[in-house]
Parts: C-alpha cells; structure tokens; sequence
C-alpha cells in the first residue's frame, strides 16, 4: 500500500504508552523493526482514518506518498477536516494533511 506522512505531529505524545512504536506494537502485535511509530494516512483510498506505521527515520522525513508493506494501527477514526488544532511550541497550529 502507499502511505503519506501527516506533517506537524512530532509534538504528539501517546497516552498510555511509551512512545509511537509502543503503540504501533500494542495494536499490531507485532515488533517493530525500525526507528518511529509514524502518524500516516493511505494514500489512494477514501478511508481518511489516521495511522500509526513502524517506518524509518528516513521514510519519517518524507514529504511524498511511499510504498509500506507492514501493519498499520488504526488512530483516528475521523476524516482531516474534522481534525482540531494541535498545541506545538510555538503555539495551536492545524497539521498538513
């Protein structure tokens, strides 16, 4: 599947777990093998539902829709525009989708 970044998330902390991966790992059942649990969205579908993947600091910093071949855990259920705005250090922003 293809998967895009959901910029401007770093700031997020995961209630109830570790970290991103933690969480990644809780939901999947799986290890993670690689650097971050990243917040993504599918690429090409209708489903606009927030993910956490287990990817790499590179494909963390990637701007473009890239391929993903592991599980991914479900965040969100709701579509961008219902999204509220996030507190960061500079203050509430709304992420790029």
């Amino acid at each position: 599947m293809r998967i895009k970044n959901i910029n401007g998330t770093s700031e997020r902390e995961p209630s109830g777990y570790k970290s991103w991966q933690d969480f990644w790992e809780k939901k999947t059942g799986l290890k993670a093998e690689n650097d971050v649990g990243g917040h993504v969205k599918k690429v090409d579908s209708q489903d606009n539902t927030w993910h956490i993947a287990d990817i790499t600091y590179a494909q963390n910093n990637l701007s473009e829709p890239y391929d993903y071949n592991s599980e991914l855990a479900k965040l969100y259920d709701y579509a961008p525009e219902d999204i509220k705005y996030v507190k960061g250090v500079d203050g509430f922003y709304k992420p790029e989708m």
